[in-house]
């Protein structure tokens, strides 16, 4: 009697397995074993997109030319730390900052939010 029912337990516990294997997903199908290629789709066309207009590239000015309500030489540079966000100002040297921290960093006291245009 002992016999009958091991052999029924392993009969049962053997089913329950396979009936868990193969609705876990975890089989050798093909489609679990193909890799998912998502890219972003391209643009099919080189035309600008309208409203855009390409601007000329801002000159800078150089340091030793600004006045000293603009520029001040930072003497704590190297020990300033700055975020890593970019929120870009456009400095009264006429040059593009990724924070107004970096422009601070670099002597810049006057700047505008965006980029310089």
């Amino acid at each position: 009697m002992k016999l009958k029912n091991t052999f029924t337990i392993l009969f049962f516990s053997l089913l329950v397995s396979i009936l868990l294997i193969s609705f876990s997903g975890c089989g050798n199908s093909p489609k679990s074993q193909e890799p998912k290629n998502e890219t972003t789709p391209q643009p099919t066309t080189s035309e600008v997109p309208e409203g855009y207009t390409k601007g000329e590239t801002p000159v800078p000015i150089a340091f030793e030319d600004l006045s000293e309500d603009c520029y001040e030489v930072n003497k704590k540079a190297d020990k300033t730390l700055c975020a890593d966000v970019y929120d870009p100002v456009c400095g009264c040297d006429n040059r593009n900052y990724s924070n107004a921290c970096q422009a601070e960093k670099a002597g810049i006291k006057k700047w505008t939010k965006g980029n310089c245009k």
